[in-house]
């Protein structure tokens, strides 16, 4: 799904979904002819996840399914009861194996206490037919499809007639299961119920004290609990009008606090909250807010690989290791993760490279000689991409971006075998930019293909969009920014300095005239710091254009008549503090 997170089968948010099909031995041997129903949706009513051990409740008279008498025989029928905690009302309830044959989106229903499975007697296409229990045989009449019919209830439909399984007469007290035609009846809806917990139907209160706070690129939320004890999570809804719709952007939330880290830039969203308890009753929803990502620059994710592929910043961007990914001594922390080459890379989130501009940064060791390995593939298919490789089949470095066109590049030295190496990227307006240990070493105007032109959802380290060989070597302190850094700040986070400037008006650092043309003045009684200082003019990039020693004095002025007009930050620093104002020169 390339624009938005959806649920399949109930499974997600999320952006992509496998379907894991049967082979064989080879070519037409062995193989099974195979489909299967995926029921791909979003909004504010998602299905449950369908994969455990129930009780099977009926919306109509909200009793539950059992073996009538508790028997183990085949043939036993099965019935509607009150609630009990006995093993002849729970049901176990998985998906049928993919070599079923033919269609393979059915489950088998199968009484936890003689693993007997449901069955329509004696083949019946019939209206009212009696359900009974037999030996599981991989029969068309022991298989049923789950049909969502809303807030938690589903029709339970026959593979063999497609008939759902239905109370006889419609009846609320104890009653036989038959099948029936489809009539959208609430005697034919039923809700999968987690064998610990209560049937009941008195929905919990809904959260209060909703609130919502906008970051750079994300807006966390915050709730108070609701009061019930058997609140089992909750629900976190969005929607880009305040009458909505709403689409599930959160669900089987544990805590009382949700990040939204899909929220666009220029933005508005409103949000609301469910609490849901642990027999499905939904709560109504909290009071509505509102908030819009400031879009201010911000590191987007940084992953440290401390053991784990988690995100250390606050818009939780966690990713997920595949494969045989272990961990062994960082560059940049304690551990850094080891890709083996053969099937161990790591998946990002799907929106994680939306930004006009975009900075990838991280610490590399390469181990492998293949060519083509990728640090980093964000892409969607074999014709929109952008990916960082460390040598192609001619020996070089090469990052290169494509949406649908030509492919446009940066080529240049291949990276060393063996030894940790530093490497970014940042794309903005004026062009594309790669450095290598903190130095620019290729650049190019001719970038003009920005990640937000066709917003990536396969995003990947250490895997690439076409069939080349995986990463084989070591990633450390791995980060992804929403705009392009200065080659000073690519120097600080490639540790060649020790702090980069940042662009904050600092009131304490005073200069004037605005613009100065020949001499600056300036005054830093205000910044702090004894001893020497240094006084300090840069290019917006991050390029020193003058630099003054100081010590024992808080006023200077600098001849500026040599340097061209323009906006220029104004640094000092020294070893308590470091202070930065914007300046403008003119002539």
């Amino acid at each position: 799904s390339k624009d938005r997170d959806v649920y399949y089968d109930g499974y997600g948010p999320q952006r992509e979904y496998t379907m894991v099909l049967p082979g064989g031995t080879g070519y037409q041997t062995g193989q099974t002819i195979a489909e299967q129903v995926v029921n791909v949706t979003w909004g504010d009513d998602i299905q449950p996840v369908v994969n455990g051990k129930y009780k099977i409740v009926n919306r109509n008279s909200k009793k539950v399914v059992e073996v009538v008498g508790g028997s183990v025989d085949n043939g036993a029928y099965i019935r509607q009861n009150t609630a009990n905690t006995q093993s002849y009302q729970q049901w176990n309830i998985a998906p049928v194996d993919s070599r079923v044959g033919g269609d393979f989106s059915y489950f088998t229903i199968q009484a936890v206490h003689s693993g007997k499975s449901l069955d329509v007697l004696n083949w019946s296409l019939e209206n009212n037919a009696l359900i009974d229990t037999w030996d599981y045989s991989k029969a068309s009449i022991q298989q049923w499809y789950f049909d969502y019919a809303g807030d938690g209830w589903f029709y339970i439909r026959s593979r063999y007639s497609a008939k759902c399984l239905d109370v006889q007469n419609s009846s609320t007290g104890v009653a036989y299961i038959v099948q029936k035609d489809k009539s959208g009846a609430n005697s034919q809806q039923w809700r999968l119920i987690p064998i610990d917990a209560p049937v009941e139907f008195v929905a919990p209160s809904a959260p209060a004290n909703l609130v919502a706070l906008p970051n750079a690129v994300s807006v966390s939320l915050a709730w108070d609990a609701s009061p019930e004890t058997d609140v089992a999570g909750y629900t976190v809804f969005r929607a880009e009008s305040a009458s909505g719709p709403y689409s599930t952007i959160g669900r089987n939330v544990a805590t009382t606090t949700f990040v939204d880290n899909t929220a666009a830039k220029n933005t508005q969203y409103y949000y609301a909250v469910k609490a849901v308890d642990k027999t499905l009753n939904r709560s109504e929803y909290s009071a509505q807010v509102s908030a819009m990502v400031t879009g201010e620059k911000d590191l987007v994710a940084q992953y440290k690989f401390e053991g784990n592929a988690l995100d250390s910043t606050r818009n939780y961007n966690h990713a997920a290791m595949y494969g045989g990914a272990t961990y062994i001594a960082g560059k940049a922390g304690a551990k850094a993760i080891s890709l083996n080459g053969s099937n161990a890379f790591v998946q990002l989130p799907a929106t994680i490279a939306n930004h006009g501009e975009t900075t990838i940064a991280a610490w590399v060791y390469l181990n492998g000689v293949s060519a083509w390995q990728r640090v980093f593939d964000f892409g969607n298919d074999q014709n929109q991409y952008m990916f960082l490789t460390p040598r192609t089949n001619n020996g070089q470095m090469r990052f290169a971006i494509k949406n649908g066109g030509s492919e446009q590049v940066l080529n240049t030295t291949g990276m060393p075998y063996r030894t940790w190496t530093h490497v970014a990227l940042t794309i903005n307006s004026t062009g594309g930019r790669l450095y290598v240990n903190g130095v620019q070493v290729a650049e190019s105007s001719a970038i003009t293909i920005s990640p937000n032109d066709f917003k990536p959802v396969l995003n990947y380290i250490g895997r690439s969009q076409f069939s080349d060989p995986l990463f084989n070597g070591c990633i450390d302190d791995f980060r992804v920014y929403n705009y392009a850094l200065s080659a000073n700040e690519v120097a600080v986070v490639a540790g060649i300095i020790s702090k980069a400037p940042t662009v904050d008006y600092n009131n304490s650092l005073m200069c004037w005239p605005v613009p100065a043309s020949d001499v600056l003045h300036v005054n830093y009684a205000g910044v702090g710091g004894g001893g020497l200082s240094e006084l300090s003019i840069l290019t917006l990039e991050g390029k020193l254009v003058l630099a003054r020693n100081i010590q024992n004095t808080t006023d200077m002025e600098l001849d500026v008549s040599a340097i061209p007009a323009g906006v220029y930050l104004l640094k000092l620093n020294n070893k308590e503090t470091s202070a930065v104002k914007k300046l403008v020169l003119g002539h």
